[in-house]
């Protein structure tokens, strides 16, 4: 639907040149003066935070979709944090560092914060390839041993998701095929369920979303793939599979998690599912859909490029109104869409730098995005009111910047920056 569209909602455009408040975060915590924090999550109560540090250097390629830089990394846990302005250092509580080649590509943490997971790369020597999934117990002591639910070591590739339920019973991550594993007692199943899609994805699944219950997940592929399954005790149940009307390079899955529904995307199209409908109708399923490259963005249809890895993030509400488009295209701005529960315009803004991430609050209250290319140039964290997309404020960093995160709660958000560093900020 277009804006000309006479049953189109009125689009608010806002630019990214207004007068807003420039931000300081609550506190930062540097963690590295090399890496990357590539990814971060945060507890529903805001009050414990994890994140890991990655890099890769993608100029210097070795072999295409394989790790290049091998050096210390690590995943990092930080509990109590404080809410209020501080110049005080802020240390996590422990950390689990090791050598690896390129290290943390994703960290997820559980509702109650009681566990803390993170996926990756962690070995490249000759033949031997072993790629990073492990989960902790977040309570364990900073002066003791670290409690290890999980140390999986049967991925040959890079795990390049990981996601786990509230009560941190169940935890999924995506590389070659989807895994989830289940909780019992004081460690996981060694050995996980599989979706065995492997030939079909290409062994290329790139994101995941369990939802907060641990009773179903959704996943997809860069092949154009959207997968979805019931879960009974971790146990997968009737998985579903649809193919997208073209290849599309899928880097994103959200879930809105009381309206049963979700959102997937990529390359320049975002596709909205009916969880139930879709597990009973399968493959004929047909999703809403927009196009990135149609609507109010200016961008030409035929614009170069329409399978690239334009649509890199999606957020949506827990009830599924409001759902947010991190859209990063190479020679033009970018934008950030946010959409009705219908897919419908609510407003877009323009983004100087290139959108890498976006997140909403459970309530849909606040829209966040993470900008920034290449890295070492300067970036920005942004802050914008849902309703109408009046941007509340901004933070500038001195690098790219791809993580940004609101709890579900919506009173607190941790971002992470390629300067290596963890932000915290209250909307």
């Amino acid at each position: 639907m277009s804006p000309t569209d006479t049953t189109a909602t009125v689009v608010e455009t806002t630019t990214a040149t207004q007068e807003v408040e420039q931000r300081k975060p609550l506190w930062e915590s540097r963690l590295t003066k090399i890496f990357w924090v590539n990814s971060v999550a945060i507890s529903k109560d805001g009050k414990r935070v994890v994140a890991g540090t990655f890099i890769h250097d993608y100029d210097q390629k070795i072999d295409k979709g394989f790790p290049n830089v091998q050096s210390r990394f690590g995943v990092y846990f930080y509990d109590d944090v404080p809410r209020v302005q501080t110049t005080a250092r802020v240390d996590p509580k422990w950390s689990d560092e090791f050598n690896a080649w390129d290290g943390v590509f994703g960290v997820a943490i559980s509702g109650d914060g009681k566990t803390v997971a993170g996926s990756g790369w962690l070995d490249r020597n000759g033949d031997t390839k072993l790629g990073l999934l492990r989960a902790y117990d977040a309570d364990s002591s900073s002066t003791g041993a670290l409690k290890l639910l999980l140390d999986y070591q049967d991925i040959k590739q890079r795990v390049s998701w990981v996601s786990l339920s509230d009560d941190g019973n169940v935890l999924a991550a995506v590389a070659d095929d989807v895994y989830v594993f289940l909780r019992e007692g004081d460690t996981f199943r060694a050995e996980p369920s599989k979706f065995g899609i492997g030939e079909v994805a290409k062994q290329y699944v790139t994101s995941i979303a369990v939802h907060p219950t641990g009773t179903w997940l959704v996943a997809c592929d860069h092949s154009g793939h959207v997968y979805a399954a019931r879960l009974n005790n971790g146990v997968i149940e009737d998985v579903v599979t649809w193919k997208a009307p073209e290849e599309y390079p899928f880097l994103s899955v959200a879930i809105a998690s009381d309206a049963g529904k979700f959102v997937v995307g990529g390359g320049n199209l975002v596709f909205l599912f009916d969880f139930k409908e879709f597990m009973a109708q399968g493959a004929s399923y047909k999703p809403m859909d927009f196009d990135t490259a149609k609507d109010e963005s200016g961008v030409p249809e035929d614009m170069p490029g329409k399978l690239a890895e334009n649509v890199r993030w999606v957020a949506t509400s827990a009830d599924g109104t409001l759902i947010t488009v991190a859209v990063n295209r190479s020679n033009l701005d970018g934008k950030l869409f946010a959409r009705n529960g219908d897919l419908t315009p609510r407003w877009h803004v323009d983004i100087d730098n290139n959108p890498n991430s976006t997140s909403i609050d459970a309530a849909g209250r606040f829209v966040a995005m993470a900008d920034g290319w290449p890295t070492s140039k300067p970036a920005k964290f942004h802050l914008f009111n849902a309703s109408d997309g009046k941007k509340r404020w901004e933070s500038g960093t001195h690098s790219m910047n791809w993580p940004i995160v609101i709890n579900t709660e919506g009173d607190s958000i941790v971002a992470g920056s390629d300067d290596g560093t963890v932000y915290y900020f209250t909307p």
